[in-house]
């Protein structure tokens, strides 16, 4: 009786005739579109074996280059796929951050910086994390820091609880928001800067949410009063222009101009200086 034992190589040579799997191929790219913010510009591309796959996928990009514009080169942003039609992938902003070197580049000797972070919810349910900075162009005391870091935080919760996720970051990127901030501020300090440095989504529950508060006691001063301050402004403007026209008189007319009350001028000499000034 002879016996045959099976030493295995038969099964080692199974194995080598098998050829590995590529993943690779079976993957197919999806490409990322930008917000509507951003008239949905192709941001990116990924590769996924399935389109779920691709949600919560994440992918950063400078806002120079979605808004063609060098003065945005400071702020990078962040965006989070959310939706998926075929082999597109549609996202939403998810974080918005200044460079911190363009923040040091304006911190200097004798000059406070103010910083503050919170979280509040907008009228669509949405958590925000907004961390504001402000700059002073001098050095102030700790109670007027306070006073603007509590305005601050007032103006922009009420901001945040008055609009949706989608409005608030457009009003962040096209720098509303921070425009109207120093309306609010400026008349406590002089500001050198005054920036929106990280807003972006928060998810889960947080029970450090800031609740909003009326600010119709931090109204900015209206037009009337901006209007009075230039007005010294205006007039010297305004006398400039009529010393330039009274030098561009003729000699005969310009005496008379520069009397200045002392003696009468002719109605016709009159005509001639108004059609001069009209010119």
């Amino acid at each position: 009786m002879r016996l045959v034992y099976n030493t295995g190589h038969t099964m080692s040579k199974a194995k080598k005739l098998a050829k590995p799997i590529d993943i690779w191929k079976k993957k197919r790219w999806h490409t990322i579109l930008a917000p509507k913010l951003f008239n949905n510009q192709v941001i990116g591309e990924s590769p996924a074996l399935e389109p779920n796959m691709m949600l919560g996928r994440t992918v950063m990009a400078n806002l120079m280059h979605l808004t063609r514009d060098m003065k945005n080169q400071h702020v990078d942003l962040t965006f989070e796929v959310e939706k998926i039609q075929g082999d597109t992938a549609y996202t939403q902003l998810k974080t918005y951050e200044v460079n911190p070197a363009y923040i040091k580049r304006f911190v200097r000797r004798n000059r406070d910086r103010i910083d503050d972070s919170f979280i509040c919810k907008s009228s669509d349910g949405v958590l925000v994390q907004l961390k504001p900075f402000l700059l002073t162009r001098s050095l102030t005391t700790k109670s007027i820091a306070t006073k603007m870091r509590n305005i601050t935080r007032r103006y922009l919760a009420h901001y945040v609880s008055q609009n949706d996720y989608e409005s608030i970051a457009r009003d962040i990127v096209n720098y509303r928001v921070q425009r109207t901030l120093v309306d609010y501020v400026k008349h406590l300090y002089p500001l050198k800067a005054c920036e929106i440095r990280v807003m972006g989504l928060v998810k889960g529950e947080i029970k450090n949410v800031v609740k909003p508060s009326s600010i119709d006691d931090l109204t900015p001063p209206s037009n009337e009063r901006q209007q009075q301050r230039r007005r010294p402004r205006e007039m010297r403007e305004i006398k400039a222009g009529v010393q330039e026209t009274e030098h561009a008189l003729p000699m005969n007319v310009k005496r008379k101009v520069q009397v200045e009350g002392k003696e009468d001028l002719t109605e016709e000499k009159e005509e001639e200086v108004q059609e001069v000034k009209e010119a």
